[in-house]
């Protein structure tokens, strides 16, 4: 029998799937479903590369850091060519041992798990020789260690300016 003419047709209809396809279009689904889990598709933003390479964590970063004491202060270091033994980054420190600033020269001393190790010797005020320890973060960060024999030390953060 067909609706007269004039009729208005049905406002909804419920989808059907074709006898013998539910089963399929379910593994269908459910294969898709953890696709997308296992990608990591699910996650909201996204994290910028870390740098791995030496070509990486070359030019120049910035950042804050606190002493163990809880005194905090700044550094912007530029790191050039990794030749180990050789001086490979110049930092500068403002608001450590002063109200200046003063500089530091790092010789590299290679990669140790996954970090970048440098010798710092400083000039000024500043404190006194250690090892800086540059470990990758998420989104482009490095985290930032110094620490020497006496058990003094300084972590923060260093980014791209």
């Amino acid at each position: 029998m067909t609706a007269p003419v004039g009729a208005n047709p049905p406002l909804h209809r419920t989808p059907t799937v074709p006898s013998g396809h539910s089963g399929r279009v379910t593994r269908l689904l459910a294969a898709g479903l953890a696709a997308l889990l296992l990608c990591g598709c699910t996650q909201v933003g996204g994290d910028a590369p870390s740098p791995t390479t030496a070509a990486e964590i070359g030019g120049e970063w910035k950042g804050d850091l606190d002493d163990s004491t809880g005194k905090g202060y700044s550094v912007t270091v530029t790191i050039g060519s990794l030749v180990e033994g050789q001086d490979s980054a110049q930092a500068q420190y403002r608001g450590v041992g002063g109200p200046g600033s003063c500089d530091a020269t790092w010789v590299y001393d290679g990669m140790k798990d996954s970090s970048w190790r440098f010798t710092e010797q400083s000039d000024g005020d500043c404190h006194g020789a250690g090892t800086v320890t540059l470990t990758p973060g998420q989104d482009d960060v490095l985290q930032y260690l110094w620490s020497e024999k006496g058990g003094d030390s300084a972590n923060g953060f260093l980014a791209r300016p």
